[in-house]
């Protein structure tokens, strides 16, 4: 049974759960219980076999921000890094090949293109005025990298973005208020001049989680810059996302918190107003002596842990109303003999080892646009509206397959989980993976089933088995639209991880900060909390002044992978010596 009291108490095991639950445990100096319904912590930092035996597929999480992701769990936990959390980058990050014209353009990593001269190079085959606006944004990055670093701990990515602005203002570069109206298809298509550049622009806000349709939510004129600016520094989780929660574990265990899996919480007690503990369904009470922290969503926390009774009108309208049917993605896992080989490779044979590659049918990004009504209307878009995602890790990291073998991957727009009944899931898995392997194979010959090993699909309905994303599979537990972000973002009476109940705090990707499996989310909530409590401000300590040391973070990890950049090479030279 679990203990009786804790000084906090959180429900939900996910990212966010441990990462505040670090903070709180080492530099709050509290005890801490954490009480998960599932079998394992970890929430969307997950990885599975799932393809086939000793492939190992990133189940939620699959994309990782140098800048945004880890920085400051980085600096406040030495060990983290070496516990598991572990970064690198295939050679070329952002790219996307072009059906119609058997082109590809390639946006090379900082790992192998520190100065992004390269990658400039690749932009000029379509447009020298783009390449030289490429290398203009790069060459801004003193200003723009720390304001990347600083994004996932400045409140919300609005106000980072905000801060930017001005310190470039300052510089005498000023944002066009216009620009700021702009959907992401009318802010790409002013800021780059091709077609080809507008398109994987596009596409990346699409996997951010925009409706790339909305006004208020484009990248135009200098937030367009620095989106650019931030995809050399994508990565991925070495050996998998869950490795992560692995390395949260083992800090959490060391400094004293419990977790306990297989307890579903039904209520948190409130007494006079505030909240002192919890109620498991099997009616087991959990004291909690300063806090109780929720990282389920915005309707879950309001409904079925707090209740109605508790809550304004407004605030249950409000939460009624919240938006939760856009960010519906689906997420296939092949198991392959060999790795996909792109006829696009006779442009730039580097395309082979790209990874977030967009498999663009036609040249435009208004297609994109198409892809989004469909989902709209909470239909699957048809096959020749869409624009997927490849990628493939083991070419960087063979951790992911077995030994000669391959782990590849499709990002794809789904309609959420409810549109279909589970026998009708069922069904879309076997057929629409057939029309997903014929579409590949156009650009990709030998992804045929001869080289299938075997595959899996993680449709919205299977990502349901996260309880904080039910019901309809929302990755971001809540959508991004404008009126669900920065300040109002789940809405505007829980902005700030507080809530109506004196000591009961919340975090999760439904509040500000980016909707993703960031420990930053946690670290947020947690700066909140010491602020209430007085608890220990790490942020505070000399040589971690913010946003230097986050930035600093990031630097450390830019130059390791730099380095080991030119072994790889030397060691593959010497190879063929």
């Amino acid at each position: 049974m679990p203990d009786e009291t804790y000084d906090a108490v959180i429900v939900g095991g996910g990212n966010k759960g441990l990462a505040v639950a670090m903070w709180l445990a080492r530099y709050g100096g509290l005890s801490v219980g954490i009480f998960e319904s599932r079998h394992e912590v970890g929430g969307c930092w997950a990885s599975e076999e799932k393809a086939a035996p000793g492939f190992i597929s990133n189940t939620h999480a699959q994309m990782i921000f140098l800048g945004m992701h880890w920085p400051a769990a980085w600096r406040d936990f030495p060990e983290f890094e070496e516990y598991g959390c572990k970064v690198d980058m295939h050679v070329i990050n952002n790219s996307g090949i072009f059906r119609d014209s058997g082109k590809c353009l390639a946006i090379y990593s900082v790992k192998h293109d520190p100065t992004q001269e390269r990658t400039a190079r690749e932009i000029a085959r379509f447009s020298e005025r783009d390449a030289d606006l490429w290398l203009t944004a790069w060459n801004m990055r003193d200003v723009v990298r720390p304001g990347a670093a600083e994004m996932g701990t400045a409140g919300t990515v609005e106000e980072g973005m905000q801060t930017l602005l001005a310190t470039l203002a300052e510089k005498g570069i000023k944002q066009e208020p216009i620009l700021g109206t702009y959907s992401a298809i009318r802010g790409a298509q002013e800021t780059w001049e091709s077609k080809e550049m507008q398109c994987i622009m596009v596409r990346m806000r699409l996997s951010a989680g925009s409706d790339v349709t909305l006004p208020r939510g484009g990248a135009g004129g200098i937030a367009g810059l620095f989106l650019g600016s931030t995809l050399p520094y994508m990565c991925f989780q070495v050996g998998g996302t869950h490795q992560v929660a692995h390395a949260a574990h083992k800090i959490l265990v060391a400094d004293g918190a419990k977790i306990w899996t297989h307890c579903d919480v039904e209520k948190v007690i409130i007494e006079n107003g505030k909240a002192t503990g919890i109620r498991l369904t099997d009616g087991t009470e959990i004291g909690a002596r300063k806090l109780v922290i929720s990282t389920l969503s915005p309707q879950q926390l309001c409904f079925d842990l707090i209740g109605r009774d508790y809550l304004s009108d407004q605030i249950i309208r409000r939460i009624e109303l919240l938006e939760s049917s856009h960010n519906i993605a689906g997420w296939y896992q092949w198991a392959i003999h060999e790795p996909p080989k792109y006829t696009a490779a006779e442009f730039n044979p580097d395309i082979n080892e790209a990874y977030w590659l967009g498999l663009h049918q036609v040249t435009d990004p208004n297609t994109i646009a198409r892809e989004t009504y469909w989902r709209k209307l909470g239909k699957m878009a048809p096959i020749e509206d869409l624009n997927p995602i490849a990628w493939c890790h083991t070419l960087a990291d063979p951790r992911y397959a077995p030994e000669g073998k391959h782990l590849a991957s499709n990002e794809i727009w789904m309609p959420p989980a409810p549109a279909l009944t589970e026998k009708e899931w069922m069904a879309f898995k076997k057929e629409h993976a057939k029309d997903m392997l014929s579409l590949w194979q156009t650009f990709a010959p030998n992804m045929t089933w001869d080289n299938v090993i075997g595959y899996s699909i993680d449709t919205p309905y299977d990502v349901c088995r996260m309880k904080n994303l039910r019901p309809n599979g929302c990755w971001s537990v809540i959508d991004t639209v404008p009126s669900q972000t920065g300040a109002f973002r789940p809405i505007p009476e829980l902005h700030g991880h507080r809530t109506p109940i004196k000591n009961l705090y919340a975090t999760g990707a439904a509040w500000e900060g980016i909707g993703a499996g960031v420990s930053e989310g946690g670290y947020n909530c947690y700066k909140v909390i010491a602020e209430d409590l007085d608890l220990g401000k790490p942020w505070l300590e000399p040589g971690k002044e913010e946003p230097a040391s986050l930035y600093e973070q990031v630097a450390i990890r830019e130059k390791r992978l730099q380095e080991q950049a030119e072994r790889e090479k030397a060691e593959k030279e010497q190879s063929r010596v």
